[in-house]
């Protein structure tokens, strides 16, 4: 019960973002906010992050930082996909 009411959208087989398209990085940007946003500050620190080079430096910082800076290297990363 606890892991549904920390991240209801996950749950049903149906994970909810942003309404509309996600044709703009900026739309981009904040659906991988909402839809990472209910992850721990540890899940990003041990599994998504944890190969970044400034992971100590992360570690100081707090939980809402870090998934910004988490939406935004995931939106430059689809940046530079997107000019290959």
């Amino acid at each position: 019960m606890a892991a549904y009411q920390s991240s209801p959208e996950t749950f049903f087989g149906v994970i909810t973002g942003p309404p509309g398209p996600v044709d703009h990085p900026f739309k981009f940007y904040d659906w991988i906010y909402e839809t990472y946003r209910h992850n721990s500050k540890e899940h990003f620190l041990t599994h998504l992050m944890k190969d970044d080079p400034d992971l100590e430096r992360l570690r100081t910082l707090p939980h809402e930082e870090i998934v910004k800076i988490f939406a935004e290297r995931m939106t430059n990363g689809m940046l530079q996909l997107a000019k290959t």
